[in-house]
């Protein structure tokens, strides 16, 4: 299991208790410092307070699991306003917002697309833009955020 496993098991049921969903665990090493960058969400959005109270508690919960053993940072943060979008939930979640998704092959002659998400399978995610409907497939997809062009 990697950190970012170990790190959304922990978070996971601590931001549910707080009404929150965690949307992204990032491990990284940014200026020679590891940092554990945790992004949460909730509909109505998320405040200083809602970052604190997780980032409180998550510490303390992955003091007591030993689930990193070097020094780190503990980030807990909003995804902003122009997210990425990753999961199921995440496309369900944002139907009918604007989105720009960033493709590895190009799809009818594009690589980036943008537009109002329609939906979203396990195999395709469909994007209404000003030509009309189109269904990119999602295993192609290198970035999809929300767009506030």
């Amino acid at each position: 299991m990697t950190i970012q496993e170990r790190v959304h098991s922990l978070a996971q049921p601590l931001a549910a208790s707080l009404g929150l969903d965690v949307v992204e665990v990032e491990w990284t090493r940014e200026h020679g410092r590891r940092i554990l960058r945790v992004t949460i969400y909730k509909p109505a959005g998320i405040s200083h307070d809602d970052c604190e109270a997780l980032s409180r508690r998550l510490d303390a919960a992955l003091d007591e699991a030993g689930a990193i053993q070097e020094p780190y940072h503990l980030e807990v943060s909003s995804p902003g306003a122009e997210r990425p979008l990753e999961s199921d939930e995440d496309y369900r979640r944002f139907a009918g917002r604007r989105v720009l998704i960033k493709l590895r092959e190009p799809v009818a002659g594009r690589r980036e697309w943008r537009g109002s998400l329609v939906g979203a399978t396990p195999d395709e995610v469909v994007v209404a833009h000003e030509g009309g409907e189109m269904a990119l497939p999602r295993g192609s997809i290198s970035r999809a955020r929300l767009s506030i062009d």
